[in-house]
């Protein structure tokens, strides 16, 4: 028998948080299958809208967010009052034509306090009382207690909002709707409602980056932009059944977007069997869709370099590949000592060289990051090794358009031009200069120290170049959150 050859590894695990890359395994793992010419998919995260809330930050790494599709599924809970909630499940159940009774409180249980009672606490709800009912619970947790206990239906806050397929009766509400239901049931005597299936309708307003998934910037490497692209994740039909009686599971989260990413991945790989781990990379990054920053506030630190387009990838003319040398000396350049750098790569034989030029920004990426002082003026170069992958055997010309604002500048200069087995090589270097001014305000917790960024997307495809910066400035936090301390420079 043949040995089964790996191309891709898909991986929709990860970590809370992003750690040092000597204490991660998947980035350790992920580098030993880059040495063997294995692409590592990862999950980003699903923390949510949090800063530097994105686990997977390794540069040999893909790390993919998630997005919503045009399809969103539907809950409903109609009220006696003729109110309806709209709640967060897949629910294939349906109250008969009557309504059911609502019951919450201490009038459920015998033994228990009414704050248990009023939470669906273990062994608290008292049968006779909630059986054929629908009972609201306080605690996600409750909906167990609440089906033991013989309940026809269950309504329940939600952790995270996102539809999941349910066995029995339930629906989950966000603080809103439940809220609503609250002061239905301390507004009448005879609280009654009726569950509806589920159903689907069309999200007009996708894809937008999915509230749940992990945001940047890379708190390990600030050099490098994470995630690197985002997928569709939300309400994505898994190819697993539910623990009983569905035949079919929905799920959400980027567990799911990563397979999306993994595939296309698979697909391009099938076209060109002898494109590195890294070429790969580069080339679903820099073909991806552009999306919006308005829509998405947290833009690049939200979706990356954008939404995946397999198809263009095929085809992306210009890729920026990178070797085991190239992120070797990256981390050297990180500043990673032979002991650590051994436990990452295993290479044994690499030293860092002292008269090694250059910084951690100048790793060949398909996408450019620098942390800037804050509102202060600033001057970066970035290098870059660009190789034309296009129709070989013709003349691709290849035109650079730069969009800006006044107060920052874009210069790209050609150092190098290489010929080599009618491939087009070529180093650019880009000037960047100009101050930061605030333009408008992002509500993410600020860093103890003023810091800044700023973010270049070079899209060899669409010969577009998309930079921005981000000025964070030390002010007092208003609870978790500082006061207007976040602003984007956007070009």
């Amino acid at each position: 028998m043949m040995p089964l050859r790996v191309d891709i590894l898909s991986l929709s695990i990860g970590g809370e948080v992003a750690q040092p890359f000597e204490q991660d395994v998947i980035a350790i793992g992920a580098f030993h299958a880059f040495k063997k010419g294995i692409l590592t998919v990862q999950s980003a995260g699903n923390r949510g809208n949090t800063r530097s809330a994105v686990s997977s930050v390794a540069p040999w790494v893909l790390s993919v967010g998630a997005t919503s599709t045009d399809r969103h599924i539907m809950d409903q809970v109609l009220l006696r009052n003729h109110q309806t909630l709209v709640g967060f499940s897949i629910n294939r159940f349906e109250t008969s034509k009557h309504m059911l009774p609502l019951v919450y409180g201490k009038g459920r249980t015998f033994t228990c306090s009414e704050e248990e009672a009023m939470s669906c606490y273990p062994g608290c709800l008292n049968s006779p009382i909630v059986k054929g009912k629908i009972v609201v619970c306080d605690d996600f947790n409750g909906k167990a207690e609440a089906f033991s206990a013989g309940a026809f239906g269950v309504l329940t806050p939600i952790r995270r909002e996102v539809s999941m397929v349910t066995d029995q009766p339930w629906t989950g509400l966000d603080f809103q709707n439940f809220q609503t239901l609250i002061l239905y049931l301390n507004s009448t005597r005879f609280p009654q409602a009726k569950f509806l299936k589920s159903k689907e309708i069309r999200n007009t307003s996708a894809p937008l980056v999915a509230p749940y998934s992990s945001r940047g910037p890379n708190i390990i490497a600030p050099s490098i932009l994470k995630p690197d692209i985002v997928a569709p994740g939300a309400e994505i039909l898994a190819a697993y059944p539910s623990q009983h009686s569905s035949p079919f599971y929905i799920n959400s989260g980027t567990s799911m977007s990563c397979p999306h990413v993994s595939g296309a991945s698979a697909y391009v790989k099938a076209l060109y069997t002898n494109w590195s781990p890294a070429a790969l990379k580069s080339a679903l990054m820099t073909t991806a869709t552009a999306m919006s920053p308005s829509e998405n506030p947290e833009a690049e630190f939200a979706y990356g370099s954008g939404l995946l387009n397999p198809v263009k990838a095929t085809n992306p003319g210009l890729i920026y590949d990178a070797s085991e040398e190239d992120y070797l000396l990256f981390l050297c350049q990180s500043g990673y000592k032979k002991d650590l750098m051994v436990l990452i790569s295993g290479n044994i034989s690499y030293i860092c060289q002292k008269e090694e030029e250059g910084s951690s920004i100048d790793v060949n990426y398909p996408a450019m990051q620098a942390m800037v002082a804050a509102e202060k003026p600033y001057n970066v170069t970035f290098k870059r090794l660009v190789t034309n992958v296009g129709v070989a055997g013709t003349t691709t010309t290849y035109t650079v358009k730069v969009a800006t604002t006044k107060s920052m500048e874009v210069k790209v200069d050609l150092l190098l031009v290489l010929l080599m087995d009618m491939e087009f090589s070529s180093v650019k270097k880009l000037y960047i200069y100009g101050s930061i001014y605030p333009l408008s305000c992002l509500s993410f917790p600020c860093f103890q120290t003023p810091i800044s960024y700023i973010i270049l997307q070079e899209m060899p495809h669409t010969s577009l170049l998309q930079f921005y910066g981000c000025a964070v400035c030390n002010q007092v936090p208003v609870g978790i959150f500082c006061s207007s301390c976040c602003y984007w420079l956007w070009a």
